[in-house]
């Protein structure tokens, strides 16, 4: 979950919803609210959720070499 005063950059949101859904599985998209929004609006707040992935934190074991070679 992302919470952030204010707005999200609409690129940040929809960007990775548009290439999620054209079918690159390695992009970790936000999930779309009951109502088809990207995001929720609360106070003064925006909260994203993203979907649970498991398996560690990239930022303590890194990538190995194929996964840099997938990213690019």
């Amino acid at each position: 979950m992302k919470v952030r005063r204010g707005e999200f950059a609409p690129a940040a949101v929809s960007l990775p919803q548009y290439l999620r859904a054209q079918g690159l599985t390695h992009v970790v998209a936000p999930m779309g609210t009951r109502s088809g929004e990207a995001g929720h609006a609360m106070g003064g707040y925006r909260i994203l959720l993203y979907p649970f992935h498991g398996g560690g934190n990239l930022w303590s074991r890194g990538l190995t070499d194929r996964q840099w070679i997938e990213y690019g």
